[in-house]
């Protein structure tokens, strides 16, 4: 498995002077919430493939492969602004390796991650290069101790794959959470409430659906990560 890594280790912090956009709710009542977003993991270019193969199926748990690619699909060359940002993933099939583990191929599969009702749904276990935030590996892990059902199968009281998986792919891109939006948390005027972004790091309680697409600032976090023009 091959990544286009730049041979440059990028420590700096990127100087941004891109217009606001009232779609993205940047207004003065608003707090820039990407800039929580961004984060400090990165791939070496703009043009990264996340290559990953899935462990799709568990005795008793639905099948990850249909939600999973779905949610990938949504961080596939990003259009934004008439501008396309190249971060495409692709499924390279299935494996039996556990996700958590650093062997150098990127896997996503049902875990152990505790069996309580506060522990995850998920988690996006993310290796750098010595020293630097530069990725190498990502693996994504889906608690099988709580309940599932697949998106194009709801049931009440499960908890959505694709609404969980599509949060951890930004994960996989280099994002981080944010947990609050720290001007206005009710979304009065035009900020919208902080519950509402993909990149919310908590993703709602059974029966939420909502989050198997981007919002604007999640769009625009991966931008001001990777763009090289002013889209």
């Amino acid at each position: 498995m091959k990544f286009r890594l730049s041979l440059a280790v990028l420590l700096g912090v990127f100087v941004w002077a891109f217009a606001a956009y009232p779609d993205c709710h940047d207004t003065a009542d608003c707090e820039d919430v990407e800039e929580y977003v961004v984060g400090d993991y990165y791939w070496g270019t703009h043009e990264e493939t996340y290559r990953y193969y899935i462990d799709p199926d568990k005795s008793g748990m639905p099948s990850l492969t249909a939600d999973v690619d779905a949610a990938a699909d949504n961080w596939d060359r990003i259009l934004f602004k008439g501008a396309r940002l190249n971060f495409a993933t692709h499924n390279k099939g299935r494996t039996t390796r556990d996700a958590g583990v650093e062997d150098g191929v990127n896997v996503i599969s049902w875990e152990d991650l505790g069996d309580e009702d506060d522990d995850p749904l998920g988690l996006a276990y993310r290796w750098a290069f010595i020293g630097t935030y530069l990725l190498k590996e990502v693996d994504i892990a889906f608690n099988y101790y709580h309940d599932w059902a697949t998106h194009a199968n709801r049931q009440s009281g499960k908890y959505c794959i694709r609404n969980t998986a599509t949060h951890e792919m930004g994960h996989a891109a280099g994002l981080d959470d944010v947990y609050y939006y720290p001007s206005e948390p009710s979304g009065e005027g035009n900020c919208p409430h902080w519950e509402r972004y993909t990149m919310h790091g908590i993703s709602g309680g059974p029966n939420t659906h909502n989050k198997i697409s981007l919002e604007c600032e999640d769009k625009w976090a991966l931008w001001r990560k990777y763009g090289h023009v002013d889209p």
